[in-house]
């Protein structure tokens, strides 16, 4: 009577050469990287008050039209995260006040 190879010695379905490779899940998209690319810097934009919080779709717009990656959307406080080129700052912040570059904290090991 001939023994049945155990799980470790079963040989493995090779890959052939014109296989395709499976089509990528549906629902979310792939995440892109939020690192800004090689002319643009991160930025936030804020509103004035509390009281403008349910403009912040509208502004999150704006700032799309106007130029800006928008990243992140944060209505608890009030802020817009995103990245445009460097040069677009000063004009970004004519038409939509409150744009600022973000400033990054580093810490040295200790």
């Amino acid at each position: 009577m001939a023994k049945k190879p155990t799980a470790a010695k079963r040989a493995k379905p090779r890959p052939t050469a014109g296989a395709k490779k499976a089509p990528p899940r549906a629902g979310k998209p792939a995440p892109e990287s939020s690192a800004p690319k090689a002319n643009s810097v991160r930025v936030i934009a804020t509103i004035k008050s509390v009281d403008d919080l349910h403009q912040l779709p509208q502004l999150a717009k704006k700032l799309k039209d106007e130029g800006m990656k928008v990243d992140e959307v944060l209505p608890l406080s009030g802020a817009i995260t995103g990245s445009c080129p460097a040069d677009q700052i000063a004009a970004l912040n004519n038409k939509v006040p409150g744009v600022v570059v973000e400033r990054g904290l580093t810490m040295s090991p200790s």
